[in-house]
């Protein structure tokens, strides 16, 4: 992202920031999903 960002090439930067903020959503729900299978017992606040 800075080697894109040094160029001035304004189209990588969005296109990494939008690749990075996917798979950033996608690793937390997963993580939530662990969470709630390993910790069936507690209970969670929906958000």
């Amino acid at each position: 992202m800075t080697y894109y960002a040094n160029l001035f090439q304004a189209d990588n930067v969005f296109a990494v920031l939008v690749v990075l903020t996917a798979f950033t959503t996608l690793l937390t729900a997963a993580i939530r999903r662990v969470e709630r299978r390993l910790l069936h017992w507690h209970k969670f606040e929906d958000r």
